[in-house]
């Protein structure tokens, strides 16, 4: 067996295994600063990059919050921005509330991902640069007044919603400043509670700069790779101790077919 890193190759004579490494990036954290409101913005285009926001309130930040019980609930943390209530629905909050931020991306690596992490109270829909990209509890040609189809937990915002979307299927997102923008939706007119925050990352794979290639004749295999600086060390499996292989170890190395049980990797 061979390993430079969990995908698996299988020929007539030989099985290869190698493990694809990614490393996770935080872009905001769950108490990130948002713009919002809960004006009724049916027919307005608020999630656009040209939208201006100037009139919304804050930037207030995450967790964003109203909860009309006495006391609110003290399992909903962290409280830090809390939201005006509807004087026109007998002090509840408003069904609807609406959050922008923006982000910067100094780049796109292919292969990665973003990873959104919120406390979302009850239901969501979230846009990228104008554009839906998730639907969180809430159906579809939301309005103002369009309730949530569901809630989390036992109906309060005490564990986290996650989803992730890999940064190829985002066609508009951008290298530069990007716009996120939120809408998030109450179960129920007289529910007494609605809470946000969100955390985002990028997941992206690690570039690699060696590699191992593997050929095989007769009794022998044969490792090469094009790079310096970088030891060949072997184990007898992916998690046991690795040592550099002894003696002369140069490109191309030959490996006798009685030893290829072991796994092989390049280390800088």
């Amino acid at each position: 067996m061979l390993s430079a890193t969990t995908q698996q190759y299988v020929s007539a004579n030989y099985f290869f295994v190698t493990t694809n490494y990614v490393e996770t990036n935080r872009v905001f954290g769950i108490t990130n600063s948002w713009k919002y409101t809960a004006t009724n913005l049916n027919g307005v285009n608020w999630s656009a990059t040209n939208y201006t926001d100037s009139a919304w309130n804050g930037p207030g930040q995450g967790l964003l919050w109203v909860d009309t019980r006495v006391p609110p609930n003290p399992n909903v943390q962290p409280k830090s921005t809390q939201l005006a209530a509807d004087p026109n629905n007998n002090g509840f909050p408003y069904v609807t509330y609406y959050f922008r931020t923006r982000f910067v991306l100094s780049n796109i690596v292919q292969g990665g991902a973003l990873a959104f992490s919120g406390y979302i109270d009850d239901g969501a829909v979230f846009y990228l640069n104008g554009a839906e990209i998730y639907r969180l509890r809430v159906p579809a040609n939301p309005v103002a007044t369009t309730l949530a189809t569901g809630y989390p937990c036992g109906g309060d915002a005490t564990c986290l919603d996650s989803f992730t979307l890999p940064m190829g299927t985002l066609t508009n997102l951008a290298v530069g400043e990007n716009v996120l923008a939120v809408e998030v939706h109450n179960y129920n007119s007289q529910s007494p509670d609605i809470t946000f925050g969100l955390s985002l990352d990028r997941i992206e794979p690690i570039v690699r700069l060696a590699r191992i290639d593997v050929s095989y004749s007769g009794n022998t295999i044969t490792l090469s790779w094009d790079v310096s600086g970088f030891v060949l060390q072997s184990a007898d499996s992916l998690e046991g101790s690795w040592s550099n292989v002894q003696g002369t170890v140069v490109s191309p190395f030959a490996v006798e077919v009685s030893e290829s049980n072991r796994y092989y990797r390049l280390r800088k």
